[in-house]
């Protein structure tokens, strides 16, 4: 799911409703692929920004899409579902998926399906599909929004759309960040897209942390940073309650400064309803050393509060992250490694990780990065 942070960007056991968010940047696994991306044994290929959501009705996992560092149309294993399901990845029998540029995935509860948005080289808007038992269809929105194109070969969610279902309006809702630091929030009814009001403050010069749902305070929490281009950037919270926008208290300074240290993954949120927190994971800085971890911040009653993590995700940023209601955890994929610096050849990760009130466990996928050479200019 898109924001579903840290959500997810850049997020365990049973207590009072939960929103986890998670938005990380770190470490993934090999073997061999069609698309030249090593990949490990019962795992999907390593890539960053694919579009994960939770499934009810067949009680998994989905996973699709993202970034493999190669040239989109050249890469059939993008074009794959997997699911997760009892600890395992398996590939789909469904039928292809629709080849979009990153796309996050939420499960749409008015609508019974998974929708995903995402861009396509042919088409001057986000394209809106659904995912059920019976596969992937193309919807027809009497109205869509106009689509971010991708800078340069490389796409990631860091530049593409954030997605939420929003239960108290029952509907989807996107929020679309353009070049030149102009935000648009929409929603969509199942028939049209429409562009929802927001504050000028989330309008204009913020950029998006993460987004999503917090059943505790029956609305979408909204993330973001301010203030980029200065020595103090400060993170921004604020709840969108059936169509009001209000600015929860002060942020710590020190999660805004992390925020600043380089991109995240704005799709990398969740609903986790067991802790009653919204999770933030950032990556401490740009290039951090190796065996540096993901730090873990937790929005509670409107205060963000850091909290001390072991054994978790190492750093990383466009990873793939969602509650899994069967396995009752917040699930981590891939992304791209951050303890390497990028070069011509893109450090992807392909490892999974949940997270519970037991703490973080590695559930699949070898622990190294992969190198995946990008497409030439």
């Amino acid at each position: 799911m898109r924001v579903g942070l840290l959500g997810a960007r850049r997020g365990a056991a049973r207590l009072t409703p939960v929103v986890a968010v998670v938005l990380l940047g770190g470490c993934a696994g090999s073997s061999g692929s069609a698309s030249g991306v090593a990949v490990s044994s019962g795992s999907p290929p390593a890539r960053a920004a694919a579009g994960m959501a939770f499934d009810p009705v067949t009680g998994s996992l989905v996973l699709v899409g993202g970034s493999t560092g190669l040239c989109q149309e050249n890469d059939p294993v993008l074009r794959q579902t997997w699911t997760f399901r009892n600890g395992r990845w398996s590939v789909s029998r469904v039928g292809p998926v629709p080849d979009l540029f990153a796309g996050g995935v939420v499960d749409d509860e008015a609508l019974h399906g998974l929708i995903r948005v995402g861009s396509t080289t042919a088409s001057p808007n986000y394209e809106t599909w659904m995912f059920t038992s019976g596969g992937w269809r193309q919807l027809q929105p009497q109205s869509s929004p106009a689509a971010v194109r991708p800078v340069g070969i490389s796409y990631f969610a860091a530049t593409g759309p954030a997605i939420v279902y929003d239960k108290a309006w029952r509907r989807v809702v996107l929020l679309v960040q353009h070049p030149g630091g102009v935000n648009v929030y929409w929603g969509f009814d199942g028939v049209r897209w429409r562009v929802l009001a927001a504050p000028a403050g989330v309008s204009r010069a913020f950029a998006l942390v993460a987004m999503a749902y917090d059943d505790a305070l029956a609305g979408t929490v909204v993330a973001g940073e301010t203030g980029q281009d200065t020595d103090q950037p400060r993170l921004v919270t604020w709840l969108v309650s059936h169509g009001r926008w209000q600015q929860l208290g002060q942020q710590p300074d020190q999660l805004g400064a992390a925020m600043a240290a380089g991109p995240v993954a704005t799709d990398a949120s969740t609903f986790d309803p067991d802790d009653g927190t919204v999770a933030l994971l950032d990556a401490p800085n740009e290039h951090p050393e190796d065996g540096v971890r993901m730090t873990l911040w937790l929005l509670r009653s409107g205060t963000w509060k850091q909290s001390p993590t072991a054994d978790g995700p190492l750093s990383r940023t466009d990873e793939s992250v969602t509650y899994d209601s069967a396995a009752r955890a917040v699930v981590v994929f891939g992304g791209l490694d951050k303890d390497t610096p990028t070069s011509a050849h893109l450090p992807l990760l392909a490892d999974t990780w949940l997270l519970t009130r037991g703490g973080w466990r590695h559930a699949a996928g070898p622990l190294a990065h992969i190198a995946a050479k990008d497409c030439p200019l």
